[in-house]
């Protein structure tokens, strides 16, 4: 898409070892090209930029798309050094103000810090959602490339690191925005370099994790829920640990609910809540309601012991207690029994492990 591009004519001249310029002159005579300046050209119309990209081999495309690609990884590499630079100069005011600010008068002092810090801020923003832009068209182009992304006289071994790296990222971006199919599509990539390489489990396990638990959760979220069951099930045979199973029912409960599918989000959370040591019947009786009651009350009337002594510490007891706070919030619509229960639950257990 950046053959031709007018916010990118610039960059696709880094890519490549001749001057850009003097190259396409020659069509900016003829009328196919708009020179925009010396570094920046676009198309005269999408169908010369259609006609002229069909005149290429896949080959050709393939380097083109490769180079342009490189070109936007320097470039990203850039921005993201400026931003070190501004957040490192920042900080570095930051810590000058607060000296000023001792020695001089507040009121003088703060009446010129929202300007400079809203300066500072707008331009880390600006720095942010640039890089942002071009992980987006990285990763576009990088997917392009096509089967000759692994061949020698391209990224060889490490086609299949980049192709998922930045489809990961692209990926993260647009769920982040909202934006699920397109993220569905990033996520897809990076999965397809994940069962191409079964080797990235064991040697970066953590965010080939992350990439296929968000792929699973974009499949549910633009509708394919089949696949996104069995996306979620094959995902819980690949966690290592409970805490990421749990992760992995965490997402489905919001997934679940998001489509008022409260019935099957409490039972699963209810399963994955004895997986991690807290058993909570499904079947609730009067006489276990009363005893939670007063378990709770016991607990206000011994003062001292309601405030807990220690924050919780433990990463299973942790996401325990963010499983139970989400299963309050279902079974309150569901059973509101089940809903007493669990909020007696945390405070027990909130006692128990800080």
């Amino acid at each position: 898409e950046h053959l031709g591009h007018e916010d990118n004519g610039g960059n696709i001249g880094q890519g490549f070892t001749f001057d850009i310029s003097s190259a396409l002159n020659a069509a900016v005579e003829e009328g196919y090209f708009l020179a925009q300046n010396s570094h920046n050209f676009r198309f005269t119309h999408d169908r010369v930029r259609q006609a002229a990209i069909a005149l290429k081999s896949q080959e050709w495309l393939s380097k083109a798309h490769y180079g342009i690609a490189e070109a936007l990884i320097d470039k990203s590499h850039r921005i993201r050094d400026d931003a070190n630079v501004s957040n490192n100069n920042n900080n570095k005011m930051e810590g000058h103000k607060k000296s000023v600010t001792f020695h001089k008068d507040v009121r003088s002092s703060s009446s010129s810090s929202p300007s400079s810090s809203s300066s500072s801020s707008s331009s880390s923003s600006s720095l942010s959602s640039a890089n942002e832009e071009i992980h987006f068209d990285i990763a576009q182009h990088l997917n392009d490339v096509g089967p000759l992304l692994h061949a020698d006289d391209f990224a060889g071994k490490n086609g299949y690191d980049l192709l998922f790296r930045y489809n990961r990222i692209a990926g993260l971006f647009a769920k982040n925005k909202g934006a699920f199919s397109s993220a569905l599509s990033y996520f897809s990539a990076a999965c397809d370099c994940i069962h191409a390489c079964p080797s990235m489990w064991s040697s970066d396990y953590t965010v080939t994790f992350e990439a296929s638990l968000a792929y699973a959760e974009c499949l549910f979220l633009t509708g394919a829920r089949e696949e996104a069951d069995k996306a979620f099930e094959e995902l819980e045979k690949k966690a290592q640990s409970k805490i990421d199973k749990a992760s992995v029912v965490m997402v489905q409960l919001t997934s679940l609910t998001s489509v008022n599918r409260y019935d099957k989000a409490l039972s699963l959370g209810l399963q994955c809540a004895g997986l991690l040591g807290c058993s909570i019947p499904a079947q609730i009786t009067p006489e276990l309601i009363m005893q939670t009651v007063d378990d709770v009350d016991k607990l206000f009337d011994e003062e001292d012991r309601f405030i807990p002594s220690s924050e919780m510490t433990d990463p299973e007891q942790h996401i325990l207690t963010q499983l139970l706070t989400s299963l309050g919030s279902i079974a309150y619509f569901v059973d509101k029994s089940m809903f007493v229960l669990i909020c007696g639950t945390i405070a027990t257990r909130t006692m128990q492990y800080g």
